[in-house]
């Protein structure tokens, strides 16, 4: 009798100790992935492209760990640049984007169910070139970045000597008077386009499709400041820069 239950002692010991293993490695298992300076996200200048006056660039990242969120702040040269939007390029990620003008920064946030693909383009950021000029490192400062919510580090690869693609003559042809105006502003085109006068935050005031290649624009609505006015169709894309002055 006493034999028997020694060996039942020992095997019901046995079973105790293999069901703590399966425990610990079960825990092991649920064990959150650790994001630290060894995971990146790179803003890839290096492989921007250009469009008429428009320049976009893709955003990845680099990490060892299980990753299910991608935020990221930065600010920009504004005095070149407009920035435009952000562009989701994977179809699993819900993000959004705003523009804050009060502290003139982008910011960007995104989750989803799905295992972030490492090493692919996950968004792109947009801006629009206001001195046809490349968009490179030194044009973003501030820059924060989160995987899963946690601070990890950041690469700008450079850029490249761009030149910008599909440029047509016409925009040499492109012209606005007068400037300053009070009330109407005259856009000469070469053929017919559509024009988007935005404030200096990015903020549309007017848009007016299909305008002729003479046309007046009227301007008696919008209040005195500086403006950015956008000519544009499917052969180029141009930016002015606009001052309304009604005390002229």
């Amino acid at each position: 009798m006493k034999k028997h239950l020694l060996i039942f002692c020992t095997i019901f010991i046995g079973f105790i100790a293999q069901a703590q293993n399966n425990n610990h490695d079960k825990v092991n298992l649920k064990t959150p992935s650790v994001i630290n300076a060894l995971d990146t996200v790179i803003f890839d200048l290096s492989n921007a492209v250009v469009t008429g006056s428009q320049v976009e660039f893709p955003v990845l990242f680099r990490s060892d760990d299980v990753v299910n969120a991608l935020d990221f702040s930065m600010k920009y040269d504004q005095i070149n640049f407009l920035y435009d939007s952000i562009y989701s390029k994977a179809y699993y990620i819900t993000s959004s984007s705003f523009y804050n003008s009060a502290d003139q920064t982008i910011r960007f946030t995104s989750n989803s169910f799905h295992n972030y693909t490492h090493d692919t383009v996950l968004v792109t950021v947009r801006f629009t070139m206001l001195n046809g000029i490349n968009f490179c490192s030194a044009d973003l400062n501030t820059i924060s970045v989160y995987l899963n919510g946690d601070p990890c580090s950041f690469k700008v690869l450079n850029c490249i000597s761009l030149g910008v693609v599909d440029y047509d003559n016409s925009l040499d042809l492109v012209t606005i008077f007068p400037n300053p105006a009070s009330e109407k502003i005259t856009v000469k085109t070469p053929n017919k386009s559509t024009i988007q006068l935005l404030d200096i935050s990015g903020r549309q005031i007017l848009l007016q499709s299909e305008i002729n290649q003479n046309s007046e624009i009227n301007i008696q609505n919008i209040a005195n400041g500086i403006y950015l006015m956008k000519i544009f169709n499917e052969r180029f894309s141009t930016i002015k820069k606009v001052v309304i002055d009604k005390n002229n």
